[in-house]
């Protein structure tokens, strides 16, 4: 028995490439609201919180979106040191510590906590006052707040990105 087979080129038809950068564009910027709208909660209620803020961008294969802590160095810097955390520093000098003391541990309630973007309770310190000239630096737990987020919003995030490149090629 004789067959045959025969291949018939799929040729393309022509795209906007303006539209297909816009919808991308649009799902990024998107994209970056909603993350920095979730990580503002962990700073609702700092005295000196740091706004968050996004930058998007587009490489010649990839498309990426940057979110965090916008502001003074030190505003970024404190929200850092908690989201990725701090070793136990050992004693310091002072030249005269106020602070309230409850025991190890125990002297301060923070408003946040590891895995979590709410930032709530009072954040209060805890005891009664004490004096010193040295100090013991104590780690601060990391929150993970980058983390975390970026383990939730991977998928959707990928997901939103294929929307976008699909209206953009339709």
């Amino acid at each position: 028995m004789a067959f045959t087979i025969k291949a018939t080129a799929i040729i393309p038809k022509g795209f906007d490439t303006g539209k297909l950068e816009a919808e991308i564009g649009r799902a990024l910027v998107k994209e970056g609201e909603y993350d920095a709208k979730v990580l503002g909660k962990t700073t609702s209620n700092w005295a000196s919180a740091p706004p968050m803020g996004y930058k998007i961008g587009f490489g010649s294969n990839n498309v990426w979106v940057w979110i965090g802590p916008w502001g003074t160095q030190d505003m970024v810097d404190k929200w850092r040191r908690i989201d990725e955390g701090t070793e136990e520093r050992g004693w310091t000098s002072a030249n005269t510590m106020v602070f309230p003391w409850q025991g190890y541990r125990n002297s301060y309630e923070a408003k946040t906590k590891p895995g979590s973007f709410s930032s709530s309770g009072p954040g209060r310190k805890l005891g009664t006052t004490r004096r010193t000239k040295t100090i013991r630096a104590h780690s601060i737990d990391a929150r993970e707040w980058s983390k975390t987020l970026g383990e939730q919003r991977i998928g959707p995030f990928a997901e939103n990105v294929q929307a976008a490149i699909a209206r953009g090629l339709a």
